[in-house]
């Protein structure tokens, strides 16, 4: 009987032992993914952007992640991507990365697939040449190589059938907004950013409504654009798209100010009589109907004016003075000059 009890007391004593030293082993286990998985400089606000290729593994991905000096060990980070189910759950991309962040932290930001991108402003009333040179001031894009992707570049939106062969093209359709675009983002994929913006705001109404009005989405946009530089507040807009449509309907020039000043490549506040008579296809004061294409991008209340211009039945407008931001309006001529001449008068 006593032997049993010691046989018994044995096994019992065996059997605590490990689970003591399950427990040990857990517990260093523990305090070495701890301690190995710590953050490397806890105190560093500098970031590493790190490439994730499409179809890396855990062990791929420990090894970028060493490389670039942000674990400690390949391996614990294997482990620790094993024992909390990480593995096949990492996503491809650019990550902004710090030494200040602690294993875990940077597997879970790659699990997020939440990439470092840059941002960028596109702003209304901007022609291609103009943004083009913001983007490159931004340290985004060279202008050279977004001009020539703008005029080469294969894009796939219902609306480029329409569009015209050259190097303005896609004047009109770059979207002005605020975007975000991966780090190391070529020309094609700013301009196709901008270019699917365009095409989830100007949805298949819009198609449809311009194909209503007897015009395409072309010659919309390129109305639109004549709005956006010609308007300043937002309550003239309409109007502005209401003067426009009726001096189209009484086959009258447009004579905009604004188709001029893109041929010259400046704002001028006053135009001379020569820059008037200058042989473009965009010069409205000596073609008929609308220019060659829109002369900037316009924003989605410029569109939104032509495509639900005032019920007017004016036929001219200009600035109320030098210092305003609104417009008079007018059905005659002579009233035209009456307000044509205040502008003038506000210069002097």
């Amino acid at each position: 009987m006593v032997k049993k009890l010691r046989i018994k007391n044995k096994r019992t004593f065996t059997a605590v032992l490990a689970v003591v030293v399950l427990l040990v082993l857990i517990i260093t286990a523990g305090i070495i993914l701890a301690v190995l998985g710590s953050p490397l400089d806890p105190s560093s606000k500098d970031t590493v952007i790190v490439n994730i290729k499409e179809g890396s593994g855990t062990a791929q991905i420990a090894a970028v992640l060493h490389e670039n000096r942000l674990i400690r060990s390949e391996m614990i980070f294997k482990i620790r991507s094993k024992i909390s189910f990480y593995d096949g759950k990492y996503k491809a991309g650019d990550y902004a990365l710090s030494k200040a962040m602690s294993m875990k932290e940077i597997a879970q930001a790659i699990i997020s697939g939440r990439s470092a991108g840059q941002a960028f402003q596109t702003i209304e009333g901007e022609t291609i040449k103009q943004t083009a040179k913001r983007l490159q001031k931004q340290g985004i894009v060279s202008e050279k190589e977004f001009l020539k992707e703008a005029t080469e570049g294969d894009f796939d939106y219902r609306f480029m059938d329409q569009l015209p062969e050259g190097e303005n093209r896609l004047e009109g359709f770059l979207f002005p907004n605020m975007y975000e675009v991966s780090v190391n983002a070529d020309a094609h994929e700013v301009i196709d950013t901008m270019l699917a913006e365009f095409d989830i705001t100007v949805t298949d109404d819009y198609y449809k409504k311009a194909k209503k009005m007897g015009y395409s989405m072309y010659e919309m946009i390129t109305l639109a654009s004549i709005v956006e530089r010609e308007a300043v507040e937002n309550q003239d807009r309409p109007k502005i798209a209401s003067v426009l449509y009726n001096r189209l309907e009484k086959n009258m020039k447009l004579q905009c100010c604004s188709t001029v000043q893109y041929i010259l490549g400046e704002q001028k506040p006053v135009l001379s009589n020569a820059d008037t008579r200058i042989e473009s296809p965009y010069n409205t004061y000596i073609i008929d109907g609308l220019p060659k294409g829109p002369i900037c991008s316009p924003g989605k209340a410029s569109i939104d004016a032509v495509f639900e211009p005032a019920d007017t039945d004016h036929l001219y407008f200009v600035l109320k003075s030098k210092d305003s931001t609104s417009h008079n309006f007018s059905k005659s001529y002579e009233e035209f000059m009456k307000d044509k001449n205040n502008y003038a008068e506000s210069f002097k």
